[in-house]
């Protein structure tokens, strides 16, 4: 059974060198206005999910979900995914709720 408050993070391809890197964030609940883009929960599979999240230089193959290409580049460069888990959570729950714990599965490459 999958936990009511999942999500996975993608990392968009970048085109542009300059340009922030971009996430999408692949969740087990419906989307709600202030939280980070990502695709309706029920128009993708977790094996896609799964996919997108692992496509990363010098890992995976880049990943593409229609026009949206997913691939890290800058693999094994951290990213603050506690950051969006915690932005994540204030737009679910609202500003005042703050998580007891943040379980980030990761590569497991230490910074």
């Amino acid at each position: 059974m999958v936990p009511r408050w999942a999500f996975a993070v993608g990392v968009l391809k970048h085109y542009n060198k300059r340009a922030d890197t971009q996430y999408h964030i692949f969740r087990a609940y419906r989307l709600r206005q202030g939280m980070c883009e990502g695709p309706e929960p029920t128009q993708r599979k977790v094996s896609a999910a799964c996919a997108a999240t692992a496509a990363a230089k010098d890992f995976a193959k880049e990943y593409k979900i229609g026009s949206t290409t997913y691939f890290d580049d800058n693999f094994p460069n951290t990213h603050n995914v506690s950051r969006l888990a915690l932005d994540e959570a204030a737009a679910f729950f609202g500003e005042k709720l703050a998580p007891e714990f943040i379980l980030n599965i990761s590569p497991g490459i230490p910074s």
